[in-house]
Formats: C-alpha cells, sequence, structure tokens
C-alpha cells in the first residue's frame, strides 16, 4: 500500500512538472512576441486557483505559478487610445493575432527540439525487417513464412528496416511477392495480404512482427531533421486519433501513439526517461493543435476573432464577444458530455 501511494505520488509530480513546463512555454511564446511588438504584459499565469509563488519583474510584469497545473494566461496591456483609427487598429489587430499565435508555436518548436535531443541521446531505433512471430492462419503463415525469415524486398522495393513494409503493405490489395534470405538461402514467397481497419482505414496485413532493433547513431543535422518529422507525424497522428474518436465512439492509446511516433521500443514495459521526453513531446504538439482550434478561450478563437475584425474593419462588440464566448463555452460542454458517455476521454 506504501509503495502504491509513493509510486500515485511521483507520478503527480511528473505530471505536475510536464504539464507547467508545456504551458510555460506556451505562454512564453505569447510574452516574447508581446514584447517584440512592444506591447505591455500585465500577467503571465501559470495554471489555475490558488496562487503558489507570484513575482513581480521591473518591467511591471506579474509572474504567477498556481495550484492547478491546466492551462495558463498572458494579459496584455495594449494601448488603445488610438483604436478609432482604421490603421492603428488594423496594426493593433495583427499584433494581437501574432501574440495568439505564438504560444502554439512555441509548443511545436518545443516538440521539435525534444524529439530532436531524444534522436540525439538514444539514436534511430528501428526494427529489422524479420519475421521473428508469425500469427497463426495469417497470410505469413500461409505463404510459407518461417521465424527468422529475413525480408529483403516486398514488391521489387528493397527494404532495410520492418518500420519500411508498413507503407508498402498499406496500399496492396493484389497478392505481394517477397524476397526472402533464410539461412544461407535466397526465396521467393507470394502472400495474399488480409485486412485490418486501422482508424477507419483498410490496410494491408501480413501477420508478422519483429523484435530484432538496431540503434544508430545520428549527428546534429539529422537529428534536427527527424525533429522536424517526428513533429510532423505527431501533428498527424493527434488529428488522427481525434478522428478516430469522433467515428468510432472508442478511447485511443496516446501513450503507445507517443513511444510509437518517437521510434522508441513498443516492448518497454516502465515509462523510462526516453518515453517520457517522448511524451512531453507529443502532448506539446497535442497542446499546441487544440489551442489553434477556433473556439473562444482558446487561440484559436481569438485569431478568427482577429480575423473578423480585419475583413469588417471594426472591432467586434462586447455583445458580439459575449455571445461568442457563450456560443463557445455550450459547445465545449456538449464535446464533453458527449465524451464522458461515449468513453473519449482518456
Amino acid at each position: 500500500m506504501l509503495e502504491l501511494a509513493r509510486a500515485a505520488t511521483i507520478a503527480l509530480l511528473i505530471i505536475f512538472a510536464v504539464s507547467s513546463l508545456l504551458v510555460l512555454v506556451h505562454e512564453l511564446g505569447h510574452y516574447l512576441v508581446a514584447r517584440i511588438c512592444r506591447s505591455r504584459v500585465s500577467l503571465v499565469a501559470i495554471g489555475f486557483g490558488p496562487k503558489l509563488i507570484q513575482r513581480v519583474d521591473n518591467r511591471g510584469t506579474v509572474w504567477r505559478l498556481a495550484l492547478i497545473p491546466i492551462g495558463g494566461y498572458v494579459e496584455l496591456h495594449l494601448d488603445t487610445a488610438q483604436t478609432e483609427q482604421p490603421t492603428f487598429r488594423s496594426r493593433l489587430v495583427m499584433i494581437h493575432a501574432a501574440i495568439s499565435g505564438a504560444g502554439p508555436i512555441a509548443n511545436l518548436v518545443l516538440a521539435l527540439f525534444l524529439y530532436a535531443g531524444l534522436s540525439l541521446a538514444t539514436g534511430e531505433i528501428s526494427f529489422l525487417p524479420v519475421a521473428s512471430t508469425i500469427e497463426p492462419a495469417s497470410a505469413a503463415e500461409k505463404a510459407g513464412f518461417r521465424e527468422g525469415d529475413v525480408i529483403i524486398s516486398a514488391d521489387g522495393i528493397t527494404v532495410t528496416s520492418f518500420e519500411e513494409l508498413r507503407p508498402i503493405l498499406a496500399s496492396r490489395d493484389q497478392p505481394v511477392r517477397f524476397e526472402i534470405h533464410r539461412h544461407d538461402e535466397r526465396l521467393t514467397l507470394t502472400a495474399t495480404l488480409s485486412h485490418l481497419n486501422v482508424h477507419g482505414r483498410s490496410i494491408g496485413h501480413l501477420g508478422i512482427s519483429s523484435h530484432e532493433m538496431r540503434t544508430r547513431s545520428v549527428g546534429l543535422r539529422e537529428a534536427f531533421k527527424l525533429g522536424v518529422e517526428r513533429s510532423w507525424q505527431a501533428s498527424v497522428a493527434t488529428v488522427a486519433l481525434c478522428g478516430y474518436s469522433i467515428r468510432t465512439a472508442a478511447a485511443p492509446n496516446p501513450l503507445a501513439t507517443a513511444i510509437n511516433v518517437a521510434g522508441l521500443s513498443r516492448s518497454a514495459s516502465a515509462l523510462g526517461f526516453p518515453q517520457l521526453v517522448a511524451c512531453a513531446a507529443f502532448l506539446s504538439v497535442v497542446l499546441a493543435l487544440s489551442n489553434l482550434l477556433p473556439m473562444p478561450m482558446l487561440d484559436g478563437g481569438a485569431i478568427l476573432v482577429d480575423i473578423a475584425e480585419l475583413v469588417r474593419r471594426r472591432p467586434a462588440s462586447p455583445a458580439t464577444l459575449v455571445f461568442i464566448d457563450r456560443a463557445g463555452l455550450a459547445v465545449i460542454a456538449v464535446l464533453f458530455a458527449f465524451s464522458s458517455r461515449h468513453g473519449l476521454l482518456v
């Protein structure tokens, strides 16, 4: 019982630390762009609820850390003395839109550096194209695959890692011709793939899995490239997970997705430091994309209002802003109720 309480305490501290880091980076994005645009920042708050720490810097900005590390906000003091002038008003709106968009961009940049740092530390981990296990009655077994077979090519496309097989097999409807190494022999096997439904998409399924890993060290340039690629993959995976949840009312596994995107071992049973970094990077992408949704209280909603003001060439009335806020709250409440009812929350 004591061990369980200790583990729960450590988990809560980790959640608090990771959440606070992601929110801090997000709010620093807003703060730095506000400073670049010479807008005075009155308050930078991390979290909500009772304040834990509060300091005032020499520029008069209040920095506050609150108890509940869910979200945060930056309070601006914009000079609106000349807002009646169309040119000044347009400039003010564009500045506000830039400040609103800076938070999500900061989270995407953080994810890129976390993924790049992870690649430098762990190298590029990949699985060899080896049939370590074969599913009974699968397409692989029917084609004559045996444990230990090494796949050289699929339909004439050279394969050097297990991951390279997925995009090849995903689009194949016809029988696939495999070149394999078995002991000292080179053989040809033809498999008629079965199909699996993954996130609402039918993909080819051979029925083998690989447990043979290799690690390749990467330099700074390649690590940065991997950081960009994995940030993009995390963005695509986030959208796919949301779409899959809405279509099927099934709860996805974001932890497995985060580890898979980072290229780490899926067999890892414990959440070690590399897996923690991968989760932080993935959640940073999720935070960025979710804040870009065009809903009130989110950065996307603020940007949408700014765009509307630029198009209409006049500020939104207080009544309109109140209506948008209430409508947004209603939508969020409906989504929350729907998610809770159908098990979308994880």
